[in-house]
């Protein structure tokens, strides 16, 4: 992935040791507006950031009041599906068409750039 211009969180690590593995991650996000997560924990820190969320929702008390409630906070459009195949489907669509407005409208940064949690 490294040669088809795809950020790799370990490379962005590898640059930036004096900050912690979570900081990274989260100065990451802010600059993503298009998310691929799963339920639970790591889904709803992705419901923080706005933009879309496609989000494998094998089973658990999450549910459509939760995603809804995500719209309200941050403007999350959540879309969780059951099945990973249409969930990996949805997301070659959305690749293939240029669908997902959100991530061309991200703030830029270099690639070798940290971007700071509130530049």
């Amino acid at each position: 992935m490294r040669g088809q211009s795809v950020d790799v969180i370990d490379d962005i690590f590898a640059q930036n040791v004096a900050v912690s593995g979570n900081e990274v991650k989260m100065r990451v996000m802010t600059r993503t507006r298009c998310f691929v997560s799963v339920q639970g924990g790591g889904g709803v820190i992705s419901m923080f950031f706005g933009g879309k969320v496609m989000l494998y929702h094998a089973r658990g008390r999450e549910g459509g009041g939760m995603y809804a409630l995500a719209n309200k906070f941050s403007g999350a459009h959540v879309k969780d599906f059951g099945n990973k195949t249409q969930l990996v489907q949805h997301f070659k669509d959305m690749v293939n068409e240029n669908y997902c407005d959100a991530c061309n409208t991200r703030d830029e940064v270099s690639r070798d750039e940290l971007p700071l949690p509130y530049a």
